[in-house]
């Protein structure tokens, strides 16, 4: 069974594409071993010296398919840091997320009773305020 890997690219510059942390990507990598899963992050093939006839194709292979213009600190896609987790395991925090809200909504529920409740004791004194003077003028 293939591991699985979570890789992030972390940008050296500062420039926003306004996302949430800008510069920063992931990925997932699924792969066989640590060794596997850092050639597929660099997305460079395997037999890449069998493309290469002169210094032009060194440049295309760094700058064109593959993310090691990432480690070049002239490129300005370049990263300060590529960082490759390996996932021993996960958990699926989506139905967590829907307890916390379900429990919120439940205590927002309550003090909306509770207001309620306030409200009408507050309307219950009034009108029974009113009603004992009306009885004593009556009397």
């Amino acid at each position: 069974m293939q591991k699985k890997f979570l890789v992030c690219y972390k940008q050296a510059n500062s420039g926003c594409d306004y996302s949430i942390d800008c510069g920063t990507s992931v990925s997932i990598i699924y792969a066989d071993s640590l060794e596997e899963a850092q050639n597929k992050c660099t997305n460079l093939s395997p037999d890449w010296k069998n493309h290469c006839e002169n210094e032009d194709d060194i440049s295309d292979i760094i700058y064109g398919n593959s993310r090691l213009r990432y480690a070049d600190p002239k490129d300005d896609t370049h990263c300060s840091s590529i960082t490759l987790f390996e996932i021993k395991d996960e958990h699926d925090l989506l139905p967590y997320f829907k307890m916390k809200l379900d429990e919120i909504n439940s205590f927002k529920e309550s003090l909306v009773q509770q207001e309620k409740e306030r409200k009408e004791k507050e309307e219950y004194l009034l009108l029974k305020k009113k009603y004992l003077k009306l009885k004593e003028k009556f009397e």
